[in-house]
């Protein structure tokens, strides 16, 4: 019996469109697209952001929580992926992060760093995404001033010092990405040392204080950026996990902030393994909160890493010492979001 050969070129008008709204990731779009040029034709590349379109444009969120001073905000989106050849199974993934910067307009940088990402020779500058398994792995979100992206930082600055922190921030919300949701809520941390919240329910901006007194013996560094008076310490790194708002202060301090009243509490405190600590990263896995440290004991040794695990019954960060907990994932550290995957997703 002859096979049929099927014309998708002639589906039924609108059809195209409502298969690719059941799409679970943008890259499933983009593969779609990749079929044939009708179907390019016909879907447009996704230009939006997975975050509720109407607080951008209906609400004063992209004024950012000093307006006065940094003007407009945009809100950018990264998504990370390994990239693997189908023909060369046996070779290792490529681990890129693409970020969306303007309306039809990407960027590819290293998803371990700041910097923009330099093309191998090796890699093709042109990828046919039904030639290679493209595995998202995981989306952050950062907050920029547009005199930024325009590359007039002065503008941002105002000249002052002390709104440097409002250049950038990193962003985290509520795992309801619902417009409609009273308690849909975004964190940013900008800098070191401004924490702000906005919050759906009165759709503006508030300001976190984070004061506490973490005794004499202190951090170097921290101390070029501590307010004397009000006892500020660095923020170190937020996290949205188990429905809450955690932030991580200097020498492990951990604090959680309720997006309904704004109340600050304690749930860690001051490590003693986290002295002369190079960076930290809070990371969720399996249901578990953990911080991840760096030490560097000197310049002729390389860096080295402390695990810890958050006990929330006793209000205390304990240390992984045998690396059980993972023992089948890697990890990648970021300042904009760390994540894990499972050894075999980042071997196959």
């Amino acid at each position: 019996m002859a096979r049929i050969k099927r014309d998708w070129t002639s589906l039924p008008e609108g059809l195209l469109a409502l298969i690719a709204e059941l799409l679970p990731s943008q890259n499933d779009l983009c593969c779609l697209r990749a079929v044939c040029r009708s179907f390019r034709s016909e879907l447009p590349p996704s230009t939006t952001i997975s975050f509720p379109q109407s607080i951008l444009t209906t609400t004063d969120f992209l004024k950012g929580p000093n307006p006065s001073t940094n003007g407009l905000y945009v809100l950018i989106e990264s998504t990370a992926y390994a990239v693997r050849p189908l023909n060369k199974k046996e070779s290792p993934p490529w681990l890129i992060k693409v970020e969306k910067t303007k309306p039809g307009k990407v960027e590819i940088k290293d998803p371990l760093s700041i910097l923009r990402f330099r093309f191998p020779r090796k890699l093709p500058k042109f990828l046919n995404l039904l030639d290679y398994k493209v595995t998202e792995i995981t989306t952050s979100y950062a907050l920029e001033t547009t005199a930024i992206l325009k590359g007039k930082p002065e503008l941002a600055y105002g000249g002052k010092y002390s709104q440097l922190e409002f250049s950038s921030g990193k962003v985290i919300f509520t795992s309801g990405i619902d417009e409609s949701d009273e308690e849909f809520a975004v964190m940013v941390k900008f800098g070191v040392g401004r924490l702000s919240l906005w919050r759906n329910v009165d759709k503006k901006w508030s300001k976190i204080d984070l004061e506490i007194d973490l005794g004499i013996d202190f951090e170097i560094s921290t101390i070029i950026f501590m307010n004397f008076n009000r006892r500020l310490v660095l923020i170190e790194d937020i996290i949205y996990h188990d429905k809450k708002f955690y932030v991580l202060l200097s020498r492990g301090v951990t604090m959680t902030v309720d997006s309904k009243s704004l109340s600050v509490t304690e749930v860690a405190g001051t490590l003693n393994d986290l002295k002369w600590y190079k960076s930290v990263y809070l990371l969720e896995s399996h249901n578990n909160l953990f911080l991840f440290a760096k030490f560097s004991k000197n310049l002729d040794t390389e860096d080295y890493l402390k695990v810890f695990k958050l006990d929330k019954e006793r209000h205390e960060w304990f240390r992984v010492e045998k690396g059980l907990e993972f023992e089948d994932r890697a990890i990648f550290l970021s300042e904009d979001g760390s994540f894990s995957l499972s050894a075999k997703e980042s071997s196959e």
